[in-house]
């Protein structure tokens, strides 16, 4: 019984992603599966779990809950239990197959976390680095809990040490975000600014560093950016990090980068589409511009323009309209201009969206965009040209099908009377064409 029972204590007291129960509660629910999961280990038959259940709770040990779960009488029984089965297995591989399977580590990281103890052989345990990366990953997560300066201490150390597997070490600068200190701070910033390290490791202490958002974190993000000898991939995490951090020192950074025609085209791209998150109207003469080049990259210009979109500010209208009539111009950026027009959602843009829809010369899919932002926008105007389109049958491609899929769908969108019946009558002649 105490072994049952510290088997699914030890997964209770692990917390995490498993443990949300039916009813809600993570602490103290013990799920069927727990004890399911246990009797299959100690190799319990039907008849011995129905009497281990009515055994344990003539004991006053467990009660039953709603929707067959149980819980202990009181946490710290729960507590005893996880402990005692815990501690002697803490070493046993078997336990950690999956990091965010429970396990007698990240059990006895939330119930002792004050035991002097369990810390000091958590601490050792860690110190071999051959072990399973998941139980290691499971120690680390063991010691954020704990929190204590020692704690902290390990876990900076881990964070420091090359020779520990990059998973370990990115899993250490993940839990350092729920422990405040700055100690910890200042090791992330040293692992992000050293540029011969892993990028998962230096991704995470990104994504840390950012949940701070200090001047210190701020700078040491544009200390990354503007170095165009680091990693692309760091780069661009760092400049979304700083689109989500806004504020001048942030704005003025991505867009000098984003201005530099010699900057990578990936690192550009992301820069425009970050501008267009923080939704900064001082960027849209920027991306203005930087969208009516004709002679920059392609890929960074249709960033631009889905930016503009997402920023919404009508002043950036003409210029999306002037890139789209112009039949010149690449097709894929002046798809991405349309959808941009019907995202800003201005009646300005209907004629233009119009226009191009009824170019039959044009690339279908641009056709196919246009019809979408109609749709977006609305109005009379747009209705009676996409009923009209309800009978264009040119082909898309696999995903979008034909031009009249796409009106059918633009108009369901607007969601008038006129334009829910007119797709109705549409989809009854396509089923009677199908039928025939």
């Amino acid at each position: 019984m105490k072994d049952v029972l510290g088997h699914v204590a030890m997964i209770n007291a692990s917390g995490g992603q498993r443990r949300k129960s039916l009813s809600g509660i993570v602490d103290n629910v013990l799920e069927k599966r727990d004890f399911d999961e246990a009797f299959v280990i100690f190799t319990f038959t039907s008849k011995r779990m129905s009497d281990f259940l009515q055994l344990a709770q003539m004991l006053n040990l467990v009660a039953a809950g709603e929707n067959q779960t149980h819980r202990f009488i009181h946490l710290l029984l729960r507590d005893y239990f996880a402990y005692q089965y815990s501690l002697p297995r803490l070493e046993d591989e078997t336990f950690y197959t999956y990091i965010f399977e429970p396990s007698p580590a990240t059990a006895l990281g939330t119930i002792a976390k004050n035991d002097g103890t369990v810390v000091e052989k958590l601490i050792h345990l860690l110190n071999n680095w051959q072990s399973k990366a998941s139980m290691l990953e499971s120690i680390v997560i063991s010691l954020g809990k704990v929190g204590t300066q020692q704690a902290i201490d390990t876990l900076i150390y881990v964070l420091n040490n090359p020779h520990i597997g990059a998973f370990v070490r990115q899993r250490a600068a993940i839990v350092m975000s729920s422990i405040d200190s700055e100690q910890g701070k200042v090791a992330l910033i040293y692992i992000l600014k050293n540029p011969q390290d892993e990028i998962i490791v230096r991704s995470a202490a990104v994504d840390v560093l950012k949940q701070i958002s200090d001047e210190q974190v701020i700078f040491a993000f544009i200390d990354i950016l503007n170095n165009p000898l680091d990693n692309e991939i760091i780069r661009c995490t760092v400049a979304r990090a700083l689109s989500d951090l806004g504020g001048y020192h942030a704005f003025t950074s991505l867009t000098k980068v984003l201005n530099n025609l010699h900057e990578e085209k990936t690192l550009r791209s992301t820069i425009a589409l970050a501008l267009g998150i923080m939704k900064e109207q001082q960027a849209v003469i920027i991306l203005t511009d930087l969208f009516s080049n004709l002679q920059d990259n392609v890929d960074v210009r249709i960033s631009a323009a889905w930016a503009l979109g997402d920023i919404g500010d009508e002043q950036a209208i003409s210029s999306l309209i002037y890139i789209l009539d112009n039949i010149k111009d690449d097709s894929f950026v002046r798809l991405s201009a349309a959808q941009a027009l019907g995202n800003i959602g201005s009646e300005k843009s209907i004629p233009m969206l119009i226009s191009t829809l009824n170019n039959l010369q044009d690339y279908s899919f641009v056709r196919s965009g246009a019809a979408e932002s109609l749709g977006k926008i609305g109005g009379e105007k747009a209705i009676t040209i996409l009923i009209n389109t309800l009978s264009d049958t040119t082909y898309i491609g696999s995903f979008d099908g034909y031009l009249c899929d796409v009106a059918a769908l633009a108009l369901e969108q607007i969601n008038t009377p006129e334009a829910l019946e007119a797709v109705q009558q549409w989809r009854e002649g396509q089923d009677k064409q199908d039928g025939d």
